[in-house]
């Protein structure tokens, strides 16, 4: 989306270039940056400081092959809107009205820079979408999009406009009743909207309905959730890569090397405690998967935590004592927090100093 909205500022840099305009882009990017400070500052840090499926293209399936894999075409663009195929690629009755009428309108548009704009980015992304665009040359900055026919979203955005100014043209070209093309459109729009969209409600007492309350409560009633009940895209690297391990693994600690005897183990969600008897330099294996953010303390001193060979929390001790771990988050967490919260704080009283002000100016 970043790559199209630069594109589309370039297209118009002639408008774009003032003052003013470059002003408010760069407050709105900083905007954007520090309310979502609390989410990018730790990703980063992770980014950084380990290896995680998410950066992972291979992993992932976000190569160039695989992309090149999920291209689609004529077949899929012009096919049913109301299959029950699992994924649905088509373009849809409204759309494809619309683009059949582009030759018909396209000289007639009064915003001709707009409307060319969003045909040529349409266009763009249509060539992306098919195997003719050469993904498997593509850097990864395009290729994270994983599958090449999640570009349909982006080509819909672009071609709404296209068909919604279309249609308006050749309405006001029909002297009389020039509202009915329009009005017929949005009747059109919704009822194909609907028929597309209930297909994936189950009616309440179906079995598919019943399918999927049962799961929820399956996960909310367990003491344990699996790899298969989450988003494994954030494991660690080496965890994604043992999903059995983590599957079969029981929820305590292990020694992993050395000889320790381990007594008391007390988990509660975050946190856990427990008493260790070792009789040599061993390394314990934490019931946690790896992520930054971990504080473990060994007779009320801290130690020093890195990733297992099976992606979790892991620890060397060399004497007997006191263990806690516990995730107090890291510095820079609990920075990215601060900035979201003061940048929160800082919009909502700016647009309530901006309401005010326009308040008082329309009773004057």
């Amino acid at each position: 989306m970043a790559i199209f909205a630069v594109t589309y500022l370039l297209c118009n840099f002639s408008k774009v270039k003032n003052a003013k305009i470059i002003k408010n882009i760069v407050k709105d990017v900083l905007i954007i940056l520090v309310l979502t400070a609390f989410y990018l500052i730790p990703l980063m840090e992770h980014k950084i400081y380990g290896d995680y499926t998410i950066f992972d293209a291979e992993s992932m399936g976000a190569t160039g092959s695989d992309v090149y894999s999920t291209c689609i075409g004529l077949k899929e663009w012009f096919s049913s809107e109301f299959s029950k195929n699992e994924f649905i690629f088509s373009f849809g009755i409204v759309i494809t009205f619309g683009i059949v009428l582009t030759p018909f309108a396209f000289k007639r548009t009064k915003k001709f820079n707009t409307y060319a704009d969003f045909l040529v980015l349409a266009l763009l992304v249509l060539y992306m979408d098919t195997k003719l665009f050469p993904w498997i040359l593509a850097p990864n900055l395009l290729t994270i999009i994983q599958f090449a026919w999640r570009l349909n979203g982006f080509f819909i955005f672009f071609i709404s406009y296209i068909c919604a100014v279309n249609i308006v043209i050749i309405a006001e070209m029909i002297k009389d009743n020039r509202k009915i093309i329009p009005v017929i459109t949005m009747i059109v729009i919704f009822v194909c909207s609907w028929f597309g969209v209930k297909r994936y409600m189950p009616e309440e007492g179906s079995q598919g309905y019943k399918r999927d309350i049962n799961f929820e409560n399956s996960i909310i009633n367990s003491e344990k959730i699996g790899p298969y009940q989450i988003n494994r895209e954030y494991l660690p690297l080496k965890a994604g890569k043992n999903i059995s391990y983590i599957e079969n693994r029981e929820n305590r600690t292990y020694v992993v090397n050395g000889v320790a005897v381990i007594n008391n183990e007390n988990k509660d969600d975050l946190m856990d405690s427990l008493t260790v008897t070792t009789l040599e330099k061993s390394t314990l294996e934490f019931p946690y998967i790896y992520y930054h953010g971990y504080t473990v303390k060994l007779n009320g001193k801290n130690i020093k935590t890195y990733e297992s060979d099976n992606g979790f929390l892991c620890a060397d001790i060399q004497e007997s004592g006191d263990v806690t771990i516990k995730y107090t988050g890291t510095v820079l967490e609990k920075v990215g927090y601060v900035i979201s919260i003061i940048g929160l704080i800082a919009v909502i009283n700016q647009r309530g100093r901006a309401l005010l002000v326009d308040q008082k100016g329309q009773s004057t």
